[in-house]
């Protein structure tokens, strides 16, 4: 092999290793951009519906965002990011009270608060009677600025119950 030909494997060599070692901090900054719970209530700006929104991002179970509406509307919640972020998977902590409890939940991104997309639509979880967490990331990974959450009670007099949101 002649010695330009070994230097072009080299350069070619040296820039895949500089794109996949790029690509992976990437996906690992990304990944864990939005860091803890105790953080991402310092890093997020959160409107919506409902009563103590703060405290779905406290990482206390005690604490919950709670619903104020009448049973059976959408009470939602508008978490921008601050900067679009590539998401995968969100966890939301759901609470019950006295009696078993059927939650519809809905999630959109979008980058501008204004055009919505659907990432997961009328989702019911069935009754609860226990405090239970479900994780959606059963998505294509959204870049994204914004998170619309909206949360029902479905067939009660009761409000929702929501002790923490995860989102990764």
């Amino acid at each position: 092999m002649d010695k330009n030909k070994r230097s072009e494997l080299i350069i070619i060599s040296i820039i895949f290793l500089l794109v996949i070692t790029g690509m992976y901090f990437y996906y690992q900054t990304s990944m864990k951009a939005l860091g803890t719970p105790a953080e991402q209530v310092q890093q997020l700006s959160i409107q919506g519906t409902g009563q103590n929104l703060q405290a779905a991002f406290d990482n206390n179970d005690a604490t919950a965002w709670t619903g104020t509406d009448a049973a059976g509307q959408f009470n939602y919640m508008i978490i921008d990011l601050k900067k679009i972020y590539s998401i995968n998977n969100i966890s939301i902590g759901l609470g019950v009270w006295s009696q078993p409890i059927d939650y519809s939940i809905s999630i959109q991104s979008s980058n501008d608060a204004a055009n919505w997309r659907d990432i997961i639509s009328g989702i019911e979880t069935g009754y609860i009677t226990e405090p239970k967490t479900v994780i959606f990331d059963k998505f294509l990974p959204q870049d994204t600025k914004y998170i619309k959450i909206g949360i029902k009670v479905v067939g009660s007099t009761q409000n929702f119950k929501v002790t923490e949101i995860k989102i990764q």
